[in-house]
């Protein structure tokens, strides 16, 4: 399913805002049910550690990362 799925490296997701790269991974996406919601499943502490690594590897070298903190205030 070609395009069914935004590429991790350059994407805009992986190299967009922060917010909306946090906003993805914990609540899936509205257009692609096939992406789905994490924070049911991961920490804040992990799902940080997922999305700093898709901003700073696979090709991608952003230097951000995602806080703890941060996934706690999104989850709310």
């Amino acid at each position: 399913m070609p395009g069914a799925f935004p590429a991790l490296t350059h994407g805009p997701v992986t190299t967009g805002a922060i917010a909306g790269h946090v906003d993805i991974v914990l609540n899936g996406s509205k257009k692609n049910p096939a992406m789905a919601a994490w924070k049911g499943q991961l920490s804040d502490l992990e799902i940080a550690a997922v999305i700093t690594y898709e901003r700073n590897a696979l090709g991608n070298a952003l230097g951000d990362m995602a806080q703890p903190r941060d996934i706690a205030i999104a989850r709310k």
